[in-house]
């Protein structure tokens, strides 16, 4: 084997091996970031939408046809409670905590 490939394998085991035990893969992108997701439960994440002063919906599920409890704006900072371990609609979601509302974001607009 080739010493970049040798020395690729070695980082990739040694940053696997300092994730959290509760990390939950997310197989999706950002449509800020690009890049798949790794986010721990008990963890903070920020809401990206596509508008600069744009509105994210909190469902009461993981899903669009859950009712809309809150409207988180943009850029805001939420508490990650649990997240979906499959998709739901064709989108990962997560169950966040902001100003006493409890609900469900979609996870294409965090990062």
């Amino acid at each position: 084997m080739s010493k970049i490939f040798k020395a690729f394998m070695t980082s990739a085991v040694i940053l696997a091996s300092a994730l959290p035990a509760t990390a939950t893969p997310a197989s999706f992108s950002s449509p800020q970031v690009g890049k798949s997701m790794l986010v721990s439960q008990n963890s903070t994440i920020r809401v990206c939408t596509r508008d600069r002063n744009g509105l994210l919906n909190m469902r009461s599920g993981p899903g669009t046809g859950y009712r809309v409890v809150y409207r988180v704006p943009n850029r805001t900072i939420v508490s990650v409670l649990n997240s979906t371990d499959r998709s739901y609609g064709g989108y990962y979601w997560y169950e966040v905590a902001f100003r006493n509302q409890v609900g469900w974001v979609r996870g294409d607009f965090v990062c």
